[in-house]
């Protein structure tokens, strides 16, 4: 029978002790670890949680209007879509009963993490309940924002949970504690409005501070104004959104709420507002829908009994357009254009006029021979489609910034072209790029 030295065996069984001790400690460290992790998320949600409370015990009590700050709105139970009514309000004179600059309605469906931001045309004429006709930015004037909920739950028949009401400071103190944002500014813009509030952006990519971006989105001194205007507005919003979205936002949230408290009202519980921003955060950005409430084929430009100019819209038209955008009527129609369909379309595409495009720059009766030799674009900024070349031409529809277009023609620096949708229009040469 053959022993094993008794040094050896002492050594081997050193070795396993060791190797026991290595694991333990590192067992221990990891555990530290995990428990160091876990405390500083738990301080972290707690300061949110505290931060949150701070702010709503005085963004529940600020009043933008004398009347209308308690909303009765529809309550949401956390798992179907939930409707959020922004209001901006230019509040520099301390008005007792300001218009809503802008109006915007986010639409969240927790369950598929997509969204809809649609903004409403400040001058969309519209039934104000008890009060008649009028524009649709009156109604916060009138009865604050519970008529302005009550109002937009009417025009578009679709529930709104939440009402959020800020002011020039509000919006600024937002934009600046998120460390402000990357926006790509399609023109020069200049305005000399109270020497605080003068707009003056140079064109180009940069990074915006709260100030530069609340100058972005008031600026409506472009050929088509608001509706440039309220591009911009979503644009700017999708920014903020997907900023938020980013690991910093966690830690600068308290700093953003308090930047904002004194200049925020809402009808949310705290509750709500951790629910909205978990299911903020989930969202998909890239399948947001942001889209104009009315959209341009259903509205007509016209004056009411005063002189006003007001948008008169197809109520009804407005009202199937919302339920498509959140998808809860089936989608719209996505007919292929000349320019989606790509080479070899024989039949053509139709557009508004019935006309299908053809090969070169013209439009043929529909026996066009595929779409190789047309000329495209991109539009550089939102812009109306007209039906002909001139700004006294009926608007058709809008294209928005980076919209792809097929140049078919041009006539006085006016592009004639076809949209990816189908439509047949004219945009101004200064908005198209032509590759």
């Amino acid at each position: 029978m053959n022993f094993q030295p008794v040094n050896e065996t002492e050594n081997q069984s050193e070795q396993i002790e060791s190797r026991v001790r290595t694991r333990k400690r590192r067992g221990r460290g990891f555990r530290r670890i995990l428990l160091l992790l876990a405390a500083f998320v738990l301080g972290l949600f707690s300061y949110n949680l505290i931060a949150v409370m701070k702010f709503l015990d005085k963004a529940n009590q600020n009043q933008f209007s004398k009347i209308g700050n308690s909303v009765a709105a529809s309550e949401w139970d956390g798992q179907e879509r939930v409707n959020v009514l922004m209001l901006g309000v230019d509040n520099r004179d301390k008005d007792s009963s300001p218009r809503s600059d802008s109006m915007m309605l986010v639409s969240i469906d927790p369950k598929t993490n997509t969204a809809a931001l649609m903004s409403i045309m400040r001058d969309t004429y519209v039934t104000v309940p008890g009060h008649g006709k009028n524009k649709i930015n009156q109604a916060f004037s009138i009865g604050g924002p519970s008529l302005a909920v009550k109002t937009v739950e009417d025009f578009l028949q679709i529930p709104v949970h939440y009402y959020v009401v800020t002011d020039f400071h509000g919006f600024e103190g937002i934009v600046d504690a998120i460390g402000g944002v990357d926006i790509n500014v399609e023109i020069p813009m200049k305005h000399v409005d109270d020497g605080v509030y003068d707009i003056n952006l140079k064109k180009g990519l940069q990074h915006l501070s709260g100030r530069e971006a609340l100058q972005y989105v008031r600026y409506r001194g472009d050929i088509t104004a608001d509706f440039a205007r309220t591009d911009r507005q979503r644009k700017l919003v999708k920014a903020v959104l997907a900023e938020m979205k980013t690991p910093l936002t966690l830690v600068r949230f308290p700093s953003m709420l308090k930047e904002a408290e004194s200049y925020v009202q809402t009808n949310m519980t705290a509750t709500d507002l951790m629910r909205l921003s978990t299911d903020l955060l989930a969202l998909d950005q890239s399948s947001m829908n942001a889209v104009q409430v009315p959209p341009n084929e259903l509205l007509t430009e016209t004056y009411n009994a005063i002189g006003e100019s007001i948008l008169q819209p197809d109520v009804k038209g407005v009202q199937k357009f919302v339920r498509e955008t959140l998808g809860e009527d089936g989608k719209p129609a996505n007919s292929k254009s000349a320019l989606a369909a790509g080479a070899g379309a024989g039949a053509g595409s139709r557009g508004n006029g019935g006309q299908g495009v053809s090969s070169g720059a013209n439009s043929g009766a529909g026996s066009g021979s595929g779409t190789a030799s047309l000329r495209t674009g991109t539009v550089t900024s939102g812009v109306n489609v007209r039906q002909g070349p001139g700004t006294n031409n009926p608007i058709l529809t809008s294209a928005g910034q980076g919209d792809q277009v097929a140049i078919l023609g041009e006539t006085g620096g006016w592009y004639k072209v076809e949209l990816q949708n189908g439509t047949v229009g004219y945009i101004f040469g200064e908005y198209v790029q032509v590759r």
